[in-house]
């Protein structure tokens, strides 16, 4: 490792996935991190100075950290192997330590302040009056007003969050690659559309197993919940993703209780009456007790809606010959009606909307609209095979950005559907622009 350049280190566009291995993270971020604080002890101790001298400075050192610890970040969500989520434990509580002691350095926070009250800083407008204005609100919601002893409080409990929330990941990861259920009698499948039962066969089948394998992905728990005519079947699957994480060595319970005790802590010292209003302070809720209006009065005006859906399901599980209308028979259910009502099945629909046809299509929309034009690039310096990579011109042709897609479950990919920004780009001095760089995934059924 050491006879050979830290891709993590490497800043060509775009980022060397292929590259990464796990033994290069704790020396990259040590690296990076030693740099970033010899250069905020420099930026504390001066005066003066320009916009880019003192806010630019600040923004090279975040971004200098970032590019270096988002691909690290970014692989514990998508490849997340045993020696990388080791790595990326060791590196995570120094990352946040990072964050931590930057927010509070007096000295930096003390700079910042005297150049939004200078000439220079009252006479922003636009753009970096902006970026100002939320750079030292960013500091004060992270404590750098705070006493000595109470910033130290709060590093703490921001380190023990960050432990909390890995481990609570994780276990949820390690739980839903876990099970699996093998199906060896086809009328216990019964319903299940054949995209699903070509998959299932072929997890199966990976597994040197014969038959089906039922998983807890989205695309497997969603076929059973929606058409398996099993009813036992459609319990034990709603069950096992219900109580992951809930037993044994992966119960996230205790985690859940400490994280949010922890989280009222954090709030306390900055000053709020709970974590929600810290939390969407910035946000257009602003504050927990408008969300909780807000959703109270969802509630009172769509309650009867709710109540006549679920006499009409109700009265279709009667009908269907259930005993009673439970949580595992209500897409199932619903499936049913949505067939018998409107003759409308997504297995059949499924055909014709091939992922490839619709991203073109969302591509060429993209065009019509903004003038944006996507194309796919080859790059095979990705994560894994099923990766796509596409670049973003606008109409001159400048290289706007490009990002990253990856659609399908793996044992070692989070789940869910989520979008990250791996690579800030934007205007240079010199009038070029350099390109973006974000991914895009989810956890759809492969075709």
């Amino acid at each position: 490792m050491s006879d050979q350049p830290n891709p993590l280190l490497d800043r060509t566009f775009p980022v060397p996935f292929d590259c990464i291995e796990p033994g290069a993270v704790g020396p990259a971020v040590a690296e990076v991190l030693a740099r970033a604080g010899r250069r905020i002890e420099e930026l504390g101790a001066g005066a003066g100075g320009s916009y880019g001298e003192v806010v630019g400075a600040l923004d090279v050192i975040n971004e200098e950290v970032e590019r270096t610890w988002s691909p690290v970040s970014h692989l514990h969500n998508v490849d997340a192997t045993p020696e990388l989520r080791e790595a990326y434990a060791g590196a995570l509580p120094e990352i946040t330590r990072f964050s931590s002691r930057l927010h509070h350095h007096e000295g930096l926070y003390r700079r910042l302040r005297d150049f939004a009250a200078s000439r220079a800083g009252a006479s922003l407008t636009g753009l970096r009056h902006r970026h100002l204005d939320r750079t030292l609100r960013d500091f004060r919601r992270a404590g750098a007003a705070l006493n000595p002893a109470d910033k130290k409080t709060l590093e703490d409990l921001r380190l023990e969050l960050s432990e909390l929330g890995r481990s609570f990941e994780e276990n949820l990861l390690e739980e839903t690659a876990a099970y699996g259920k093998v199906v060896t009698d086809s009328d216990t499948l019964a319903g299940l559309p054949e995209t699903a039962l070509e998959r299932a066969a072929q997890l199966a089948a990976a597994r040197g197993e014969e038959g089906w394998l039922i998983t807890l992905d989205m695309p497997s728990v969603q076929a059973v919940l929606q058409h398996a005519d099993d009813r036992a079947l459609r319990r034990e699957i709603h069950s096992a993703y219900l109580d992951r994480g809930t037993a044994g060595d992966r119960d996230n319970r205790p985690l859940v209780a400490r994280i949010l005790e922890l989280r009222r802590q954090v709030a306390e010292l900055l000053g709020y009456p709970d974590f929600p209003d810290y939390r969407l302070e910035t946000l257009m809720a602003r504050s927990g007790g408008r969300v909780r209006t807000f959703l109270d009065e969802l509630i009172d005006r769509t309650r009867p809606f709710h109540d006549r859906d679920t006499s009409e399901l109700e009265g279709h599980a009667r009908r269907s010959g259930l005993d009673a209308l439970e949580p595992w028979d209500v897409g199932w259910l619903m499936e049913k009606l949505r067939k018998e009502r409107f003759d409308v099945d997504d297995e059949m629909l499924r055909p014709w909307f091939p992922l490839e046809e619709v991203q073109s299509g969302l591509f060429e929309i993209a065009d019509r609209l903004f003038g944006l034009r996507v194309r796919r690039v080859d790059n095979p310096a990705v994560w894994h095979p099923d990766v796509g990579f596409y670049e973003v011109h606008d109409e001159t042709g400048v290289h706007l950005g490009s990002f990253y897609t990856d659609w399908f479950p793996r044992e070692t990919k989070r789940q869910g559907a989520w979008m990250d920004s791996l690579v800030s780009g934007g205007p240079t001095r010199d009038g070029g622009f350099d390109p973006h760089l974000a991914f895009i995934g989810g956890n759809f059924t492969p075709p």
